[in-house]
């Protein structure tokens, strides 16, 4: 009995040792220290939401139109019939110059012929239409005829077949009668509208060809000054001026004006001192003093 006893101690003690081993463990072979708890992960960068659209609409920008590219029209005349100076202050002229003559006569001597010179290309039926011209009537038919093959599809400006047959036309009737074309600038003059316009093309056609053809639109112009006054060509030779300036041209302007120095005393503005010029010099442009003031008369004639 005894011996069963100590074996039992035995094993309490035993049992007490390894009950103490596991919970002192020696020195020697300590057990790793916990680790200290590690730091959460940062959460998510999440981006800003965009903003909602806006609900109140936005303005639409105002649409440009594009400007478009110069052309060559740029360097041509003005529209005739837009920009052709006015006639004269102080006089009206009672012409309906889009229609035809109703005198028989001055439409078988004038109208007819131009309109179908202009048509065939024949300077020389324009030449002598123009030499015929004494009356305001025929002047006017001149113009009407003219303006009707304007108005049916015949092209006009510096260049263009129409006003060079003009220019050289009237050239010719300068050298054989100074005094009807003379005239003829006067009464267009005063006429204005289409009519001068047409006739200040044919102006700087003549000194683009320069020669004997600008001398003569020259020497037409001073004695249509003499005879009608410097106030009244005036407006029509700025017009000149203007066309050749917009062609590039404006030289052959300033020497056309210095061939007659009545004519360029006009252009400067001083009205009485070229018109008393231009009178004392008619006889050295070609004209005739009593031609003159015939012309002169029959020009206010109708007004």
């Amino acid at each position: 009995m005894d011996r069963d006893q100590d074996r039992c101690s035995k094993a309490i003690a035993i049992g007490v040792l390894i009950l103490a081993a596991a919970l002192f463990p020696s020195e020697g072979n300590p057990s790793p220290p916990p680790q200290p708890p590690k730091d959460p992960p940062p959460p998510p960068t999440v981006a800003d939401p965009p903003p909602p659209p806006a609900t109140t609409a936005q303005p639409t920008p105002a649409s440009k139109t594009a400007t478009p590219p110069p052309t060559s029209a740029a360097m041509t005349p003005p529209p005739a019939t837009k920009s052709a100076p006015p006639a004269p202050a102080g006089k009206t002229v009672n012409l309906n110059i889009n229609a035809k003559p109703a005198n028989p006569v001055v439409v078988q001597q004038v109208y007819t012929p131009v309109v179908t010179a202009v048509q065939t290309q024949n300077v020389q039926v324009i030449t002598k239409t123009i030499i015929i011209i004494k009356t305001v009537e025929q002047v006017d038919a001149f113009v009407q005829a003219i303006v009707f093959v304007v108005n049916n599809g015949q092209s006009h400006g510096v260049g263009t077949a129409f006003t060079q047959l003009y220019a050289l036309a009237f050239a010719e009737a300068v050298r054989e009668d100074i005094n009807s074309a003379a005239f003829t600038i006067a009464r267009i003059a005063v006429i204005g509208g289409l009519p001068a316009d047409l006739f200040a093309e044919a102006t700087v056609q003549a000194f683009v060809l320069g020669g004997d053809t600008e001398l003569q639109f020259a020497r037409a112009w001073a004695v249509a000054e003499a005879a009608y006054g410097c106030d009244i060509i005036r407006p029509l030779l700025l017009r000149v001026q203007v066309i050749a300036v917009n062609i590039g041209n404006g030289g052959l302007f300033v020497v056309f004006i210095t061939t007659i120095p009545a004519l360029q005393v006009c252009f400067t503005g001083n009205v009485a001192q070229a018109t008393a010029a231009a009178k004392t010099q008619v006889v050295s442009f070609g004209g005739s003093a009593q031609a003159i003031a015939d012309a002169t008369a029959v020009a206010n004639a109708g007004d």
